[in-house]
């Protein structure tokens, strides 16, 4: 049994990598824009990619 697995070019998975990285780095604007106490990069980073599972 052969098994295929999708193929994505290059610039598709850069495309992707960089609105991963905007989205991140808006919710680090948008954290660190509040007054409030800060929210550690790491709980805003796991944040973001649970939120594409």
């Amino acid at each position: 049994m052969t098994q295929s697995l999708p193929v994505e070019s290059i610039g598709v998975l850069r495309r992707y990598q960089e609105r991963e990285e905007r989205e991140i780095n808006r919710i680090i604007d948008e954290r660190t824009a509040n007054p409030a106490p800060g929210v550690p990069t790491e709980d805003v980073v796991r944040e973001t990619l649970a939120r594409r599972e």
